[in-house]
């Protein structure tokens, strides 16, 4: 292209050297669309081949959750709740939110499934008793008193789950379990994913792994250690949420934009030199010693140790 510039600036001498100028012209033109169309198609993304799909465009990564909350999601046939633990004893609805304290019973041939923000499920069979007792970003915490509890838990950093019943509770993170509750003196819980972390009311721990189970009674609470799966235990089949009200706020939740970074204060203005008041002068202490005020040094004295209030059902409090 250069060769091609010098040409052209050449002062023409004849006709034939007019020519030779518009003809090199020509080139130069052609040689610099050339050069541009080349770079367009170098620049453009490649085309699939033919029957070759496209990659899918890149997922949405979530948030973190605003708050932890659980929803009935699914409902078969009848089941009862107590709102707070406050009577009276109402039909439980779809959609309907539970907060902490709030208790569920459900009836005969009756089902139902509780949602948590977090994309965590639980799922009582017929003839349930159930508690959700906390609820909090930190912790979820249910009770099963009578009946059987499928559970599917997401993992959450930070967040712990803990299902229990009359005789013994168990920790868990990422699972998928099963807990089966005959009577309020025996109990068995099955892990068919994640593991198990299972404490009895005697201070025992067991870890139940995947393909595992557990029993614990009232009375030997979990000194048999762990057994294999039946070879017909079968994980329980994840129920499909598919009510509007529910998937709005699984959406919402998982959606929710990250809380914004805080900031360090600005720093005060200073104040001139000549505007600042003087200091004022404080006057030397004196030598004369003030005797001790008992009553002023019991108010201010450290409280003693104190044990938190925890659920005396808890077999893993610490507290007597």
């Amino acid at each position: 292209m250069a060769v091609a510039c010098i040409l052209v600036r050449e002062k023409p001498v004849t006709d034939g050297g007019s020519m030779r100028r518009k003809v090199l012209s020509a080139l130069f033109v052609l040689m610099v669309y050339a050069g541009a169309s080349t770079a367009f198609a170098a620049a453009a993304p490649a085309a699939p081949a033919p029957g070759v799909k496209a990659p899918p465009p890149a997922a949405v990564k979530p948030g973190q959750i605003k708050a932890m909350a659980a929803y009935i999601g699914d409902l078969q046939g009848e089941a009862k709740i107590l709102l707070d633990g406050v009577e009276p004893w109402i039909d439980a609805k779809p959609a309907q939110k539970l907060t902490a304290g709030t208790r569920v019973k459900t009836e005969a041939g009756g089902s139902l499934t509780v949602v948590f923000t977090d994309g965590s499920k639980v799922k009582l069979g017929p003839n349930a008793t159930f508690k959700i007792e906390e609820i909090t970003m930190s912790k979820v915490a249910v009770y099963i008193g009578l009946g059987k509890l499928d559970a599917w838990v997401g993992k959450l950093k930070g967040r712990l789950f803990q299902a229990r019943n009359p005789v013994a509770v168990a920790s868990v993170r990422g699972t998928i379990f099963s807990m089966d509750v005959v009577s309020p003196t025996q109990a068995m819980m099955q892990c068919f994913q994640g593991a198990l972390s299972v404490a009895d009311n005697f201070g025992r721990t067991q870890a139940v792994e995947a393909g595992q189970q557990l029993a614990a009674t009232s009375v030997a609470g979990t000194a048999e250690p762990p057994t294999a799966l039946p070879p017909d235990a079968a994980p329980p089949v994840e129920p499909v949420i598919t009510l509007p009200e529910v998937l709005a706020v699984l959406a919402a939740a998982a959606m929710a934009p990250a809380p914004a970074p805080t900031t360090a204060p600005p720093p005060a203005e200073e104040v001139p030199a000549e505007e600042t008041a003087p200091a004022e002068e404080v006057p030397p202490p004196t030598t004369e010693a003030t005797a001790p005020n008992p009553v002023q040094e019991a108010s201010v004295a450290p409280p003693p140790d104190t044990c938190p209030e925890t659920s005396s059902s808890s077999p893993s409090s610490p507290c007597p």
